[in-house]
């Protein structure tokens, strides 16, 4: 019996058993790397998300301290940012009434040694913009 398995493989039989377990093969290796591609893809796509919310919350700051250091309210966040604690939580409320925060983040850093510009370190969802120069009149 030993001998009639042999003598299968030997023949072309047995080279067609070969062949075949060696597609199979190819063809399980194929599918694992493509199930592996398929489930680590929407964890790649997440985590792009959450990094380039985190950098338009930051950069959203920074043009929202600009956009004040061009106003009226200028002296108040000056004062504000300077004289207090870091780092200082500044978050961005819904003006529709509801309390709902729409950006949060904080000024880490704050070097306002040159007139008429502030450069600040804003963080935001672990993002950080550093060395900000924001400039006002």
């Amino acid at each position: 019996m030993v001998k009639r398995i042999g003598q299968k493989l030997r023949g072309a039989a047995g080279a067609s058993v070969i062949m075949a377990l060696s597609i199979m093969m190819v063809v399980a290796a194929l599918s694992a790397s493509m199930l592996s591609i398929a489930i680590t893809a929407p964890q790649v796509a997440i985590t792009q998300q959450k990094e380039e919310q985190a950098y338009l919350a930051a950069t959203s700051t920074a043009r929202l301290l600009q956009d004040i250091l061009n106003s009226s309210k200028k002296s108040e966040l000056l004062t504000s940012l300077t004289s207090g604690t870091l780092p200082q939580t500044l978050r961005l409320v819904n003006p529709s009434g509801t309390p709902t925060t729409l950006i949060e983040a904080s000024v880490t850093a704050v070097d306002n040694s040159v007139a008429n510009k502030l450069t600040v370190t804003i963080s935001a969802q672990g993002y950080t913009l550093k060395n900000v120069t924001l400039t006002y009149t």
